[in-house]
């Protein structure tokens, strides 16, 4: 009650305090009794311990705050085309600017704040997942009056920028970062961030590039080198017991003298064990990889396997790729994913792969990385790995570990009571 009569009435407070918050609510209820619908039942303001609360699923400030915690999970998750509906779903709720007829205290004005900053935020993720998805044309118009209104959003300059230089317009995106540049260093006295400078460098010298070329232009990104070390690994084995057949694919893995990437296959049937070991071996050898450790479960003994475009779209996420701009097409995203981890040891794990076209742009091609492969038991490489070492993995070092029933290097200890 007091939080109500502080944020109503800031300066001057109503002497009989509790008489006018319930006038004011029996207002509010039969206002919203005459807005809605005749065949619902539903109250927008319930009565709760001596309080009042709002009905979430009918407050449109709730519904886009679900809606974009939606959009980032999918997002970040890698999945820009389930999240950029959602956070245009979520920017539609907006009428206007939050509680802009509404003259009330600090409680509201901060409110007010915190809604205006997600709404940025919003769309800015929109933007992202609408770059990665290359719908620049959508990015530029929603953008432009955005950048206007807020000349020091740096974010949202720069995926203004990535747009222009994408459709072509490279004038225009050199422009939106003079404007920006200027502005900072007229109200803060500091330029714009690396990555924005970064940004612009990338599309001075492409520019640069392309002045004696023909008008036909590339589709390849302009993108930044900032990495994001993965620790994806999932939780191992408590009591795992190891045996000589898995010290071939340590070897392999974690073996300095070698001149190519080291990929190691494991096989045998559904239950073997073969997560368990890669998952071990993984964390044994983390040291050996201290840029990060990639896992991705491709799916390959289930109806589903996962599509090798959508696998390297994570990844390169994972990794640190922004997401505007990704190269188009499996070919270009493996060599983008390939040139990323380019002078660093990163361990990737491709549990439950199908056959070698599942994986074969998924593997890293740098001498100081590594990747170590499950093999599903529908895959037509069990039980035997020669097909794949003589095809996709035929210029890597490699090493083949079989596990079967006869000496299963994936097994665990005896169960062991926790405690009592």
């Amino acid at each position: 009650m007091g939080h109500i009569v502080k944020s109503a009435w800031p300066d001057r407070p109503p002497v009989n305090r509790e008489n006018a918050v319930h006038v004011r609510i029996s207002r509010l209820r039969s206002l919203f009794r005459s807005l809605a619908d005749r065949e619902s039942t539903k109250a927008v303001i319930t009565t709760e311990n001596g309080a009042y609360r709002l009905t979430p699923e009918e407050v449109d400030a709730d519904r886009f705050e679900e809606l974009l915690a939606a959009g980032t999970r999918a997002y970040d998750k890698g999945f820009p085309d389930t999240a950029a509906p959602l956070l245009g779903r979520a920017l539609a709720l907006w009428e206007g600017d939050a509680f802009a007829d509404v003259f009330a205290g600090d409680c509201v004005t901060a409110e007010a704040s915190r809604l205006s900053e997600l709404r940025l935020l919003a769309s800015e993720r929109q933007a992202e997942a609408m770059l990665a998805l290359g719908a620049c044309s959508n990015v530029v118009n929603a953008l432009t009056p955005l950048t206007e209104q807020f000349p020091l959003r740096e974010t949202l300059h720069g995926h203004l920028m990535t747009a222009l230089n994408e459709l072509g317009r490279t004038a225009e995106a050199l422009a939106v970062y003079a404007r920006m540049r200027s502005s900072l260093i007229r109200e803060l006295g500091t330029e714009p961030a690396p990555d924005l400078r970064e940004l612009h460098w990338s599309i001075l010298q492409q520019r640069t590039t392309d002045v004696d070329a023909p008008a036909v232009r590339s589709t390849a990104a302009v993108t930044t080198r900032s990495w994001s070390r993965p620790a994806q690994l999932p939780r191992g084995a408590t009591d795992f017991v190891p045996t000589p057949s898995a010290e071939a694919v340590a070897h392999a893995l974690s073996s300095n003298d070698r001149t190519t990437s080291a990929v190691a296959a494991i096989t045998g049937q559904g239950g073997a064990g073969k997560t368990t070991l890669a998952v071990h071996l993984a964390r044994r050898l983390r040291s050996f990889f201290p840029d990060g450790q990639l896992y991705m479960g491709l799916g390959g003994s289930g109806p589903h396997p996962a599509d090798p475009d959508e696998a390297l779209v994570q990844m390169l996420f994972s990794v640190g790729h922004p997401p505007w701009g990704l190269p188009r097409g499996t070919e270009a995203r493996a060599a983008c994913f390939r040139d990323r981890l380019d002078g660093r040891r990163v361990l990737i794990v491709l549990d439950d792969a199908a056959d070698e076209a599942q994986v074969e742009h998924l593997l890293p091609g740098n001498a100081e990385s590594g990747s170590s492969s499950p093999v599903g038991p529908g895959s037509p490489a069990c039980p035997s790995m020669r097909g794949w070492s003589t095809t996709a993995w035929g210029h890597k070092r490699h090493a083949l570990c079989s596990v079967n029933s006869s000496e299963p290097p994936a097994r665990t200890a005896s169960p062991r009571p926790c405690g009592r």
